[in-house]
């Protein structure tokens, strides 16, 4: 097993004639590069569609240690979303001239294009406060392109954890704001094309199990016995 890299190993580390990669054995997934040219750098190794992946997060020592890791346990979240930061690391610098396919710059298109035009001037208003509020915060930076159904699904229960009406008006929104997307070709298929069920907000006192009539303690209610037949 991989021991987890210190301060001190990586002042220590020198380069050599070849190329390593030697694994963090306190973050799963995360490698410090160095080059032979004494060049030094972070990565993190994954999987996507079957595929291995490599995403740099950036050089030594511009990234310490504890920012590496940071950053690669943002990405491994990503990863864990169903996400791929390489493939959104390249998007977002193929869109960086102009920005029109960033998360944030396509909400503030719907929001001014669809939102003001259509909707009534408070239900305007609690959109975009949504927008700003629950959505952007979470894909601020992203190609909209690379927005998954899982990352849906991994907003909308954040967000019902703590919410459940506000989760289900959201998720409302977002299939108003895909669908909006799709009609424009801004991304070829909505994620929400298959649907996600809303959350729900569980009843109090509703805490039965269909199979426990007994106040689920653990053992079915037993019925009393009846007269033995003679």
């Amino acid at each position: 097993m991989a021991k987890a890299l210190t301060a001190k190993t990586l002042e220590n580390m020198k380069p050599t004639g070849n190329r390593r990669e030697i694994p963090d054995g306190g973050l799963p997934g995360l490698y410090f590069v160095v080059q032979p040219s004494g060049a030094m750098s972070w990565a993190v190794r994954y999987r996507a569609e079957g595929k291995p992946k490599k995403f740099t997060i950036g050089a030594y020592p511009a990234f310490e240690l504890a920012e590496a890791r940071q950053a690669a346990s943002k990405a491994l979240r990503l990863i864990s979303e169903g996400g791929d930061p390489a493939a959104d690391k390249a998007l977002r610098k193929k869109a960086k001239d102009d920005g029109s396919s960033l998360t944030e710059n396509v909400l503030d298109d719907f929001a001014r294009r669809h939102i003001d035009k259509k909707c009534r001037p408070n239900t305007a208003k609690e959109y975009k406060r949504q927008i700003e509020t629950e959505i952007k915060p979470k894909w601020k930076g992203r190609d909209i392109r690379s927005i998954t159904r899982r990352n849906v699904s991994s907003l909308i229960d954040a967000i019902a954890d703590r919410a459940p009406t506000l989760a289900n008006r959201v998720l409302a929104l977002l299939r108003k704001f895909f669908a909006w997307c799709e009609e424009r070709d801004i991304v070829d298929l909505s994620p929400l094309t298959k649907r996600i069920t809303p959350p729900r907000r569980r009843r109090a006192g509703n805490e039965s199990c269909p199979t426990m009539k007994s106040g689920c303690s653990g053992k079915p209610a037993t019925r009393s016995a009846g007269p033995l037949a003679r």
